[in-house]
């Protein structure tokens, strides 16, 4: 299209303007979410690590991101039952801001119409009696369908009918590098509302 207008072939405007500039950020992200995830394979991901209250950073996360569930129809169901001290983790802020992000986008994208979002913290310990934080960001939606159920971190992963501006199809894939690289685990589980889940836990601090 660039082209084309340099040719002549179509007419500069507003509007042209506005969809080549959508164009060019989407490739922007895509190129950045691939350097993420090649830096992370290679073992190089930047880490600052440090005593983070997940019971803090994680409605600072949302802060921004409610006039986009507003408007989205979106309502924010946001728990947090731990005392002081039981959610805290080691790892990098920058990096959790960027997990609780792509998972947040990822249901205003693929599960608006449930107009639920629930985001809560909790402790659980496992069999070994090792103590963990859990993160659980579900919603409402109509849930992965059945292609993607299997492997739902694979990248480039979309569902049918979804175009490429909706999204690279790299961010879940993210979240599961981000989180394994700062000692965690995730997984996908079912709503209790019916669509998705997914959880993170990481070793509580």
């Amino acid at each position: 299209r660039l082209r084309a207008l340099c040719d002549g072939v179509i007419a500069p405007g507003e509007r042209e303007y506005e969809t080549l500039l959508g164009q060019v950020e989407h490739l922007g992200r895509m190129v950045g979410d691939l350097h993420t995830l090649s830096v992370a394979d290679a073992g190089q991901l930047s880490l600052h690590p440090q005593r983070i209250d997940l019971n803090a950073l994680v409605p600072q996360v949302l802060e921004p991101l409610r006039p986009q569930l507003h408007e989205s129809g979106m309502e924010l169901d946001l728990s947090l039952p731990l005392e002081e001290g039981l959610a805290d983790i080691r790892a990098d802020g920058d990096r959790m801001r960027q997990i609780v992000s792509n998972l947040v986008n990822n249901a205003l994208r693929h599960a608006a119409q449930g107009r639920w979002l629930g985001v809560r913290v909790d402790a659980e310990q496992d069999a070994q009696g090792r103590a963990w934080v859990v993160l659980r960001i579900s919603d409402a939606g109509p849930g992965l369908p059945p292609e993607l159920r299997q492997q739902p971190f694979q990248r480039f992963a979309r569902a049918p009918g979804k175009r490429r501006r909706e999204g690279s199809g790299l961010g879940l894939s993210i979240v599961r590098a981000l989180t394994e690289a700062q000692g965690g685990t995730v997984w996908l589980e079912a709503s209790e509302r019916g669509g998705t889940c997914f959880a993170l836990r990481f070793p509580r601090a």
